[in-house]
């Protein structure tokens, strides 16, 4: 049986999953879990036609995601599963799926995220309450974007944003 990794990266699947992330992880499988572009046929190519053969790609809406998940951990392999925002992190580490670790890669400034925890991700009060359940499970969050940059851990940052 293979590992779960999950991603946060808004832009979904993009040449830095494929070049980088699925080569370090051995990822054999890709779902991108995006309600939007799994109910529009056009967008799902599009996300899709430039991931090399070698990897089954998937797309599917949250709805569908746990029985995709259950799906792919009976076969060989490690899955990248990508969702565009931490608020759907809750969600999707509901019941008992567990990842190896969850990977916060790109998440871009919007209204209400006021912290900056790199360069490129920017996270809200809600994000930062959504990490911290998912660590008090004992799940690994890390923030990193792509595997030959520097590796931030949230165990190690989140004294900066929570108040205990």
């Amino acid at each position: 049986m293979g590992k779960n990794f999950i991603r946060v990266d808004d832009r979904l699947i993009h040449g830095q999953i494929i070049t980088k992330w699925a080569i370090n992880l051995e990822i054999k499988n890709i779902v991108a879990i995006d309600d939007k572009t799994a109910a529009n046929p056009m967008l799902k190519s599009i996300m899709t036609m430039s991931v090399p053969k070698n990897y089954k790609t998937y797309m599917c809406s949250m709805a569908e995601s746990k029985e995709m998940i259950e799906k792919l951990d009976s076969e060989e392999g490690n899955n990248l599963i990508i969702v565009r925002f931490p608020s759907l992190l809750k969600e999707l580490c509901r019941n008992e799926f567990r990842p190896q670790w969850i990977n916060i890669g790109n998440v871009s400034k919007k209204e209400g995220a006021q912290y900056e925890i790199t360069h490129n991700v920017f996270l809200s009060d809600a994000d930062i309450e959504i990490l911290e359940v998912l660590h008090g499970e004992g799940l690994k969050i890390s923030f990193q974007l792509v595997p030959d940059t520097p590796l931030i851990t949230w165990d190690k940052e989140r004294h900066k944003y929570v108040r205990e």
